[in-house]
């Protein structure tokens, strides 16, 4: 997988949906948590806890900022034991059991917390997403694929077997920052503001008008469409089909990006498929008979 040039201006929301990161302070806040949830009982925390509330009152000893840190660990500890464990045991339980069972329960319940605390950086992140997904909504006259489905890890396997051009075509269609007209960054770049397809002056510039719209493409989108079969909507061509349509696109789109590539095969219309060879399945009996020579 090869992701390289994208297009300075993309929304950092935007990327991280296509490419299923998750928020940095989403992420260390998770780590911190799960590390505290880890080792609330450990002795040596205790002993620190202790010193750090030694000679002080009991009402400056609640108040202290590593108090409140514990009773916030101690609090998801309850909720994480009640959503996942199934006998609702508590932790101060460890302490009662022998050390063999306690060392069982406790890897059990260190990966309960891991879990947890992974899952709600994720959860949190996507909640993000969707916010400014909403958001989106009321400021663009073109809405980007990547902003169409949920913040998941399955966007990835777009960009499986693409190589480094393709990728980063597929890339800027996906996020909607690529340099066509419909693009209000490339615009302001460009210093135009007209949207009208060059090619055709007849819709907004877009990666999906030029797939399945444009006039002026009609007899090179046949090529496409015998390609990918007869499922032809820009959804599919986003996500099943993406390797064709990548291609096509550094042929037809006329980026100067692209430029340079348009006469290499791999990017050429019709297409010519490649043949495979398949391996005799050969034995080591066959190679040494007769037949394997005299045949």
């Amino acid at each position: 997988m090869f992701l390289s040039r994208g297009r300075q201006g993309t929304h950092h929301l935007t990327l991280k949906a296509e490419l299923h990161v998750e928020d940095i302070v989403y992420k260390l806040y998770s780590y911190a948590m799960s590390h505290r949830c880890q080792r609330l009982s450990d002795q040596f925390y205790r002993e620190l806890h202790e010193e750090r509330c030694a000679g002080i009152s009991s009402v400056d000893a609640y108040s202290h900022p590593y108090s409140s840190l514990c009773w916030t660990a101690t609090k998801f500890l309850y909720v994480i034991v009640d959503e996942e464990s199934d006998s609702r045991s508590r932790y101060v339980h460890l302490e009662e059991d022998d050390f063999k069972t306690r060392k069982k329960k406790k890897s059990r319940l260190n990966d309960m917390i891991k879990n947890y605390w992974g899952r709600w950086a994720m959860e949190q992140t996507a909640i993000d997403h969707q916010r400014y997904v909403q958001q989106s909504l009321s400021q663009r006259n073109y809405f980007p694929q990547v902003l169409t489905g949920e913040f998941t890890r399955s966007t990835l396997l777009h960009y499986v077997n693409l190589d480094r051009a393709q990728s980063t075509i597929a890339l800027q269609i996906r996020t909607g920052n690529i340099a066509l007209y419909g693009n209000p960054i490339f615009r302001y770049q460009k210093g135009v503001t007209s949207m009208k397809c060059p090619m055709c002056q007849d819709h907004i510039h877009t990666a999906e008008h030029l797939f399945i719209h444009c006039k002026s493409l009609e007899r090179e989108r046949v090529y496409l469409r015998d390609e990918v079969g007869p499922t032809f909507t820009f959804q599919e061509l986003m996500t099943t089909h993406i390797e064709a349509s990548a291609s096509w696109a550094i042929q037809y789109f006329g980026i100067d990006q692209f430029h340079w590539l348009k006469k290499k095969s791999d990017y050429r219309f019709p297409r010519v498929k490649k043949r495979v060879w398949k391996e005799l399945p050969l034995s080591v009996d066959w190679l040494w008979s007769d037949d394997a020579y005299f045949s």
